[in-house]
């Protein structure tokens, strides 16, 4: 998962490295999940002065998340197989997630937003569900 800071790239998170350089937040279901706040202090990347957070999905879905959870309460595990995405977990909500845009210095982009529930089958930390909560996103059509 790539992590982008008003524009730029600046980390990558790999399963492979997270081990014994990111303290687990917890385990559930057998999947160990991570602090993003405290990835981004490894990174030496400042959550505290976010103005914004956007979650990129592979399709290109943009789901904005209010940058009080990403100092806090946004955590993410790195499943096995799924090449360079994470399952990212906010509030009651979770989605695989291909990168992370910080606002830190720029306000996030005015995007047209809309809810959207997710239907299907998708795992979320190596649990099937059969429906995602709904969450504010904003697509590519």
């Amino acid at each position: 998962m790539r992590v982008n800071d008003d524009g730029p790239h600046q980390t990558t998170v790999k399963r492979s490295l997270l081990d014994g350089n990111v303290t687990p937040l917890d385990e559930q279901d057998g999947v160990t999940r991570y602090s993003l706040a405290e990835f981004l202090r490894s990174k030496n990347i400042a959550a505290g002065k976010l103005r914004g957070v956007d979650l990129i999905t592979r399709d290109e879905r943009v789901i904005r998340v209010a940058p009080e959870d990403a100092r806090g309460t946004i955590a993410f595990a790195a499943p096995k197989q799924r090449h360079g995405e994470m399952m990212v977990y906010f509030g009651p909500h979770f989605a695989p997630v291909a990168a992370v845009n910080l606002y830190s210095k720029l306000a996030p982009p005015a995007r047209k937003m809309r809810t959207l529930t997710i239907r299907g089958s998708s795992t979320a930390g190596g649990v099937e569900t059969s429906q995602v909560e709904p969450a504010k996103v904003q697509g590519r059509r």
